[in-house]
């Protein structure tokens, strides 16, 4: 499934990422598909909290990790 971080899909998509940050020198985020769920509060990577962003595009962000994600209202 696309919203499980584990999937072989999601691996391969941070992989890609890690590679494009070495080539370009820049944060890369990995945009993390149907994160769905009441208001998810850790990252399902490091279990840390989520940096909360209502005003853009994705509502969670983990700079740790790099990924970002956004949730629905009451999935």
């Amino acid at each position: 499934m696309m919203s499980n971080i584990s999937s072989p899909l999601n691996q391969k998509g941070l992989e890609v990422c890690r590679k494009l940050e070495n080539e370009l020198g820049k944060d890369v985020y990995y945009y993390l598909y149907r994160f769905y769920g009441k208001h998810p509060s850790k990252c399902p990577i490091c279990k840390g909290q989520w940096k909360k962003d209502e005003g853009k595009f994705y509502n969670y962000q983990c700079d740790k990790c790099k990924i970002v994600a956004h949730s629905t209202p009451e999935e």
